[in-house]
């Protein structure tokens, strides 16, 4: 998009003020499975699409030479996780909040329990950032939809997030979002773990620092044996542009260096030990893997 900063203002007030998602795959999504259940040693992990939204090209900064379509369909992933003992869910979709302008959206609910995962039995949900597509299926109807879970989140995230001046403090553009976010974390009974920095979960669940995107955007790291996975959340977010070019940032990450920081350091982990991804906006729902091409990057499917 337009270095022009009235032109990134425009597409900034456009998404935050109709709230859409937080991120977008560049390529088209096609839904062909809501669910799809992976092992990650004696761990149990269930991708869950919580539906799909469109956005706008021009919400990708540094785009360089690429040609993009002027409507990208995105697809929205959490996960729920089963440890033996606990039942862990990582986010919890946008619930109602999207539904207006994007009716596909909004379906965690549904999913769940076409995974056989009652809303009630899940203990634990794990919150890797605060933007509306995240945190807006934790409500519904003035009631909490886990009224036995207790949230975890990085302390940075809910501080940032909840300050009572923030709306004042972010640009213009994002002051819709600001609120929006507020809206929902105040009305927000559950009980809250808040940490600082890395924190052990036990039964090999892991909440890792992934700051960029958001101040304190946090990734899952999931291990059991020898087997590994990583939930990458949205330090990633445009799949295959992002692979190729880890530069391209996307418009609402709040310090789009740090994002790029993140997330090459995340790519190069990725490669080195050869571990196996997953991320909120990209393509389907399976584990991922990447290898080095060039400069750039190459993501496949990995086996699961």
């Amino acid at each position: 998009m337009s270095d022009d900063p009235v032109s990134r203002r425009a597409v900034v007030q456009s998404i935050a003020a109709s709230t859409l998602l937080s991120g977008i795959p560049i390529m088209s999504y096609a839904e062909t499975a809501f669910t799809q259940r992976m092992t990650v040693g004696d761990l149990t992990v269930t991708a869950l699409s919580d539906g799909h939204f469109d956005l706008p090209a021009e919400a990708f900064q540094n785009v360089g030479t690429h040609s993009l379509a002027s409507s990208l369909r995105a697809g929205a992933t959490l996960w729920a996780i089963s440890t033996g003992t606990r039942s862990i869910l990582v986010d919890a979709g946008s619930g109602d909040f999207l539904k207006a302008k994007y009716p596909a959206t909004g379906q965690m609910v549904e999913r769940l329990t076409a995974a056989g995962i009652n809303p009630k039995t899940v203990s634990d949900i794990i919150v890797t950032h605060m933007h509306a597509d995240h945190i807006g299926g934790l409500m519904k109807d003035g009631q909490p939809v886990f009224p036995n879970a207790v949230l975890h989140m990085s302390e940075v995230e809910w501080t940032y997030w909840t300050a009572e001046d923030r709306p004042s403090n972010v640009p213009a553009g994002q002051k819709p979002l600001a609120g929006l976010i507020q809206s929902i974390a105040n009305g927000l009974p559950y009980a809250r773990q808040l940490h600082a920095g890395a924190a052990d979960l036990g039964e090999g669940v892991r909440l890792v620092p992934a700051p960029g995107h958001t101040p304190g955007h946090a990734m899952v790291h999931l291990s059991s044996g020898a087997d590994q996975l990583l939930l990458l959340g949205d330090a990633m977010i445009a799949g295959p542009l992002q692979f190729e070019r880890p530069q391209v940032t996307y418009v609402l990450d709040s310090d789009p260096e740090l994002a790029l920081q993140t997330r090459l350091a995340l790519f190069e982990r990725i490669v080195a030990d050869e571990v196996a991804f997953c991320a909120t906006h990209l393509n389907g729902l399976g584990k991922m893997r990447l290898e080095r091409a060039g400069d750039s990057y190459q993501g496949y499917q990995a086996d699961a």
